[in-house]
């Protein structure tokens, strides 16, 4: 009975998790089928990055892991606060493309 139900649950969270649309990249900074919808409208910069190389902090995943956290509560509202106001540059590459 126990092995059943594991597997009618595993069933039905495939299903589930199959019915994601997958997300399209039109360009670097545009996207369809995004699943994180919260701050929307904050997310998407319509300025322009800085001038100059100097203007952006390069950074690791290791340094942002370790940033503080958030000291306010955010809504879907909130508008940038700290940290968010600043532009980073994080490197990175591609490891695989799934066709």
């Amino acid at each position: 009975m126990m092995r059943e139900t594991f597997t009618i649950v595993a069933a039905a969270f495939l299903c589930i998790a199959g019915t994601t649309p997958p997300v399209t990249f039109e360009s670097p900074c545009e996207c369809h089928g995004a699943q994180g919808k919260a701050r929307i409208a904050i997310k998407n910069e319509p300025s322009t990055p800085p001038e100059g190389a100097n203007a952006i902090q390069r950074v690791t995943p290791s340094d942002i892991h370790s940033w503080p956290g958030l000291d306010v509560d955010f809504m879907e509202q909130s508008k940038r606060t700290g940290i968010e106001n600043n532009w980073y540059g994080l490197p990175g590459g591609v490891v695989a493309v799934k066709g």
